[in-house]
């Protein structure tokens, strides 16, 4: 049997942006799994309906992070946005050995990681990983993810994946939902303005909207399949 999962990292973007995805998801009662950077009244609403959400990490362990300064604070710091959380997504998809010992240590409710991207399954399972120290933490991958379609084939579209086995895990940026973005160029335009693109204002952001196929056109196709279908969690299949 075929799961489709719909899976968001949240990348520090406004609340209005992120509202106009749950309202969607609310409305037509999908379930979903976020990785949330920050803290923020609709996240903090999305905490509540555990029914249709499920709050993930997503630290930041790059150069210059907000998360921390070294993997240790960053995890520390991460920790706090949800400590009940059970599931990691790494920003950037950063991972190693060492990094996923540290967060079976330091994070101890954490169970399952999808810090890992591969396209081309067609049956797609998850996998236990065990550190040196023989503790456990569940790895599954996710197919497809909409900032790597732009430089990848830009598929816009759900039917290939209606065919796979297993856990099929699609990934977007609401930032990218909300500007229907098809390649980097309109976010590297806001970026310019506003580095930190919590700050930008809904009317700003709307000058950026693209009318061609893109990250919400790969969203309306999910929510029109999975209204009729049922979704999941990723706790909910791991």
């Amino acid at each position: 049997m075929n799961k489709i999962l719909l899976s968001f990292d949240t990348d520090w973007a406004p609340d209005f942006v992120i509202k106009k995805i749950t309202k969607i998801l609310i409305k037509k009662k999908i379930k979903s799994t976020w990785f949330i950077t920050h803290s923020s009244p609709e996240i903090d609403k999305m905490k509540k309906n555990t029914e249709l959400f499920e709050i993930g990490l997503h630290p930041n362990f790059y150069p210059f992070s907000d998360h921390g300064n070294n993997e240790e604070e960053v995890l520390e710091n991460i920790q706090k946005l949800c400590p009940e959380a059970t599931s990691i997504r790494t920003h950037g998809l950063y991972h190693n050995t060492r990094l996923l010992t540290k967060i079976t240590d330091m994070l101890p409710n954490i169970r399952t990681d999808v810090s890992l991207y591969l396209p081309q399954l067609k049956q797609i399972e998850f996998f236990d990983f065990y550190t040196p120290y023989m503790k456990k933490i569940r790895r599954i991958p996710c197919v497809w993810e909409d900032d790597m379609e732009f430089v990848n084939s830009k598929i816009w579209s759900l039917d290939k994946f209606k065919k796979n086995k297993g856990i099929t895990i699609l990934n977007f940026h609401p930032i990218h939902v909300f500007l229907n973005s098809s390649n980097y160029d309109n976010y590297n335009d806001i970026k310019n303005t506003y580095p930190n693109i919590t700050e930008a204002p809904e009317n700003f952001l709307k000058k950026f909207i693209s009318k061609n196929e893109g990250s919400r056109t790969m969203f309306e196709k999910c929510v029109e399949y999975l209204k009729d279908n049922k979704s999941y969690k990723i706790n909910e299949v791991t």
